[in-house]
């Protein structure tokens, strides 16, 4: 499974942390940056890894700010992408289940490091329920162009 990871300088921590954490679960990562906790504007790198997964170079992304919501604007933003705000793991796991989420978008200072792993791991292990689920992604995607 290939993950596209990006951050600002407020999540760039966690990401860091997370990206860690990844690597050693053999998952492939392409990192978009920050590469530092210097300060940055999101955009830069998030719009990148939101492309990577709607074109399909990367399977999911993983967006990282200290509230996870420009992560989560932006990201919507793009044809195909699907980016959920991940708070707890109840929301993992719908995420996946009900929403068939590519993106999901974590709050760095909403939770522990552990606690993201664990729902990036809850999400990661749920499968899409399909049924009508897909039939409100369809409709989703036609209003919205997506």
């Amino acid at each position: 499974m290939r993950i596209a990871l990006a951050t600002d300088h407020g999540g760039f921590e966690i990401k860091e942390f997370l990206k860690t954490h990844l690597l050693e679960e053999w998952y492939e990562v392409e990192d978009f940056g920050t590469h530092s906790p210097e300060r940055c504007d999101f955009p830069d790198y998030v719009e990148p890894a939101a492309r990577s997964v709607a074109s399909e170079v990367n399977d999911y992304g993983i967006c990282i700010c200290k509230t996870w919501l420009w992560m989560s604007m932006l990201a919507n933003k793009i044809k195909w992408v699907r980016a959920a705000v991940i708070y707890n793991e109840h929301t993992a796991i719908s995420a996946r289940e009900h929403n068939n989420a590519n993106i999901l978008c974590l709050g760095g200072c909403q939770a522990t490091q552990e606690e993201l792993v664990q729902w990036v791991e809850k999400f990661f292990a749920s499968k899409f329920l399909w049924g009508r689920y897909q039939e409100r992604i369809d409709m989703l995607e036609g209003v919205y162009g997506k």
